[in-house]
């Protein structure tokens, strides 16, 4: 029940194989969120070890595990890893940019930038070595593993495109302050409106929710923000954007 404290933190599987399914691994369960993923990953990755070191018997052969990827939403991933958060100042995973706080011309609040497109990027040695000491938070059980502590951790893209970019657009772009340089027409958000209404009674059942008004978009969860993003509004705004907004978007 949402009402509830309770927590449950799943670790799942998946061979690399055509047609392999994912199977559970572990459930952790807890009334709080996690402080040392350590302590819970501790029989995994003792389960695992084995497995990679010393392989297991079938039909006469010997079979050894590689782990392919940890694929991680961005909360889970800075957990395991024990590492900065992805929002955080030395927060990136992939590069060792240092983020700034800019204000807004209107001199009221702001955000925090990535002023860098050139960074130097994180390597396996780099991460393990500590050269940027502003970025771990403590020690991973999984750097005793043989895997690449950069690479074998692929970003996912709810947080950094569905959350972030998708919905930072959407309320830009509805957005009606006179400040905001891009802002969708009154007239336009309407009709746009009646297309969700609309398309909302024709969304398969394949797609767990619905198209959404945009007048709900800090409310709208990731599988809509991704149905929105790579189905529904490539469509609906193609005539409605500007076409270097559009282009940009697309």
């Amino acid at each position: 029940p949402k009402s509830t404290n309770i927590q449950f933190w799943p670790v799942l599987g998946r061979l690399k194989l055509k047609g392999a399914k994912v199977f559970d691994i572990g459930f952790y369960h807890g009334t709080s969120k996690h402080e040392n993923a350590n302590e819970d990953l501790h029989d995994f990755f003792t389960e695992i070890s084995e497995l990679m070191v010393e392989g297991f018997q079938y039909n006469g052969s010997l079979i050894k595990i590689e782990i392919e990827a940890f694929c991680c939403d961005a909360p889970a991933l800075s957990l395991i890893k024990c590492v900065k958060p992805c929002g955080s100042y030395f927060g990136c995973s992939k590069c060792e940019t240092q983020r700034e706080y800019v204000h807004n011309e209107s001199g009221r609040g702001g955000r925090v930038t990535l002023p860098e497109i050139d960074a130097i990027l994180r390597t396996d040695e780099s991460f393990r070595s500590r050269e940027q000491q502003t970025h771990p938070t403590g020690l991973s059980i999984l750097e005793n593993l043989p895997i690449n502590m950069t690479n074998d951790f692929p970003i996912d893209p709810i947080h950094l495109v569905y959350f972030c970019a998708m919905r930072k657009l959407l309320h830009i772009w509805c957005n009606q302050r006179r400040s905001m340089k891009i802002r969708i027409s009154k007239q336009i958000i309407s009709e746009i409106y009646g297309i969700l209404e609309d398309i909302a009674k024709l969304i398969p059942v394949e797609f767990s929710r619905k198209t959404r008004s945009l007048d709900e978009v800090s409310r709208l969860k990731a599988t809509e923000c991704r149905l929105k993003l790579l189905y529904v509004l490539p469509v609906i705004l193609k005539h409605k954007l500007p076409e270097e907004v559009y282009n940009h978007f697309s």
